[in-house]
């Protein structure tokens, strides 16, 4: 009787976090409406991890002027995910990265259950990650963001009820809320280090 009481504790306590991480993205969301609907920007809703990569990730291979990111362990699972499903999404974001001069900033958001898979991580995709020029290190925020140049951000959400972690990602073209979420990254120390793992 304890367990299934200590079980059914557990799922209320997910899905109130799953709750309240639904309802941060709808406030984001309704904070941009009025300039949504004037400007008619473009939003795309993207479900599951491979959708995620493929729709959404695959617009930081395009980047011209600067990719930055904030990633936890459900980004981290997504990416080494497609990548031994063939999609090496890192490469091909590194290659673009080079050939453009990209300035490209990353933050690993980590606690101390994440850590291994953290520098798993690191260790198995340094080879993709020389070109980024800058890489910090924090606790877990929660919200997982890339900002792609001037306009474009990508929005992820993971759940651990979903057994892929990630269940959805939004790609908004807002230039206000990418200049929000650069001048955020900023705050959180995603400044210019040079090379990683120098």
């Amino acid at each position: 009787m304890k367990l299934a009481n200590r079980l059914i504790d557990i799922s209320r306590q997910n899905a109130d976090q799953f709750a309240k991480q639904a309802e941060k993205l709808r406030t984001i969301l309704a904070s941009h409406s009025d300039r949504i609907r004037g400007r008619k920007a473009f939003v795309d809703l993207a479900l599951g991890v491979e959708s995620h990569v493929k729709r959404h990730m695959t617009h930081l291979t395009t980047a011209r002027k600067r990719i930055w990111s904030y990633l936890e362990q459900g980004d981290l699972a997504a990416i080494d995910r497609l990548t031994e499903k063939g999609f090496p999404i890192l490469r091909r974001i590194a290659r673009n990265t080079t050939e453009h001069k990209i300035d490209h900033r990353i933050v690993f958001g980590f606690t101390y259950q994440t850590a291994p898979q953290l520098v798993s991580f690191l260790h198995k995709h340094r080879a993709n990650m020389e070109q980024v020029t800058g890489v910090r290190y924090s606790g877990e925020l929660g919200h997982p963001f890339h900002v792609v140049d001037e306009d474009l951000v990508v929005l992820s959400l993971d759940h651990p009820f979903i057994s892929e972690g990630r269940f959805a990602s939004l790609l908004v073209r807002d230039r206000e809320l990418a200049q929000k979420l650069a001048r955020d990254s900023r705050r959180c120390g995603l400044k210019p280090c040079g090379a990683f793992g120098r």
